[in-house]
């Protein structure tokens, strides 16, 4: 299986287009190893955090060894997009002791992004990362005080249903 071509040919605006990628790869069993191994492409990853953040959605599951591959490739998301779709699929994913840090300066950057979706999702990454690792705890709930305080409303509300999520 190749899908490499369809990926990399996706404009990023069809959603149907996309998605009629989907439908015909999904069965595949591969078909999430060879997204997570499309990351590393500049030119596929807003195609494959599309997809991959759609299999989540459709109830399929994320190896601790593909989160592992994906959280090595987090430096390298290049569009915005494509850090908001893994910063979406966070909850799913397995974080490994030893991606922890990596996980967690991806997050402090996304915090000072540009884009509120970003910035709002990375708030949800910091409580996930908090409920993985209880040492993040403290500071996950300092930055979501601030972020109450300081954030666009839109990032607010984002906060809002992760944390009536959370209780």
């Amino acid at each position: 299986m190749d899908i490499r071509p369809e990926v990399s040919a996706w404009d990023g605006k069809s959603a149907a287009a996309i998605r009629a990628v989907f439908n015909w790869y999904v069965q595949d069993v591969f078909f999430i190893d060879e997204l997570v191994a499309l990351l590393a492409e500049r030119q596929c990853q807003k195609g494959a955090t599309w997809l991959l953040k759609a299999c989540i959605e459709d109830d399929h599951t994320v190896s601790a060894q593909q989160s592992a591959i994906i959280l090595e490739q987090i430096d390298v998301l290049a569009c915005w997009e494509s850090k908001l779709h893994v910063l979406q699929i966070l909850p799913a994913l397995k974080i490994d002791a030893l991606h922890k840090l990596k996980l967690e300066r991806f997050l402090r950057d996304a915090l000072n992004a540009k884009n509120k979706f970003v910035r709002a999702w990375a708030y949800n990454g910091f409580i996930v990362l908090a409920t993985q690792y209880p040492e993040y705890q403290p500071e996950a709930e300092k930055l979501i005080d601030n972020a109450m305080q300081d954030e666009a409303p839109s990032v607010k509300a984002r906060i809002r249903q992760v944390m009536a999520r959370c209780s």
